[in-house]
């Protein structure tokens, strides 16, 4: 075991899904705190603070906006920090389901999934991807066609899978798109097809259409979500702060709201076309 690991404090006013992904892309394990804080961990000081400065350049200009962010690294005495990682991650019941890191043992009694924290935004922490995952409960049905968009980890198609739903996932991140791979053979469970990309991809009109992904991409993608949905299909829309809802809710009024849930000032949403 190496002496020192170094230890990156991320602070950020917006985008904070999409600067974790690309932090995971760069250190040895990613925590994500509220979605503003994040703190990850590396053997090497590596300079992964100028390239995430230019991704926030590249996301300003993206989505033509200004966001705060402050980054800083400190050199710490090495006390096997995976070990206070691991410990740290909890597993956590939602619905029908128990979803566990690979560490831990699964619940008897009730159904398990177990996915590996860190490898892509998705394990139930969150109240973006917990909410999500509760309507997907409520809302599928055996023998529904469901896509997932920007599928992270896949929990919430794993979930409709499970339920019997036929499953397609995409994301943009085609690391994402491996995981979500691995993740469903972990679960010994089966889609229907995957690819790295966006939804304007999609081949059919589904019964659920799903999106935990950030309001500006939302509202970016409406057009092909909606297009993705059948006549009398749900769309559920979650990674939604309370303070955006007004705007997205704009890009939808077209479709009927049907449902929605706000926790820690994260909102879902749940349309029906």
């Amino acid at each position: 075991m190496k002496e020192f690991y170094y230890e990156l404090n991320v602070e950020t006013s917006d985008f904070g899904e999409l600067i974790e992904n690309f932090l995971g892309d760069w250190c040895d394990a990613v925590i994500e705190e509220n979605n503003k804080f994040i703190t990850t961990y590396e053997y090497e000081p590596i300079n992964v603070k100028d390239a995430l400065l230019i991704y926030k350049s590249e996301l300003e200009e993206m989505f033509g906006t200004k966001f705060v962010l402050s980054a800083e690294i400190t050199e710490k005495k090495n006390e096997d920090w995976i070990e206070s990682y691991k410990k740290s991650v909890e597993p956590i019941q939602i619905g029908d389901y128990y979803v566990y890191a690979p560490w831990h043992e699964p619940k008897a009694g009730v159904k398990n999934f177990c996915i590996e924290p860190s490898l892509a935004f998705g394990t139930g922490h969150h109240p973006t991807t917990k909410n999500a995952m509760l309507f997907v409960q409520k809302y599928a049905k055996s023998g529904d066609r469901v896509l997932d968009v920007g599928c992270g980890s896949g929990i919430l198609a794993l979930t409709a899978a499970d339920m019997g739903a036929k499953v397609n996932l995409c994301d943009s991140d085609a690391e994402a798109v491996e995981v979500a791979k691995k993740v469903f053979g972990a679960n010994k469970l089966a889609y229907e097809n995957i690819w790295t990309g966006s939804a304007n991809e999609a081949n059919f009109e589904y019964d659920i259409v799903l999106a935990n992904i950030i309001t500006d991409v939302l509202v970016m993608i409406a057009k092909d979500l909606k297009k993705a949905l059948k006549k009398g299909g749900k769309l559920i829309l979650s990674g939604i702060l309370e303070e955006h809802e007004e705007k997205l809710k704009a890009y939808y009024k077209d479709l009927t709201l049907v449902d929605r849930v706000c926790e820690s000032e994260w909102v879902t949403l749940v349309y029906e076309k």
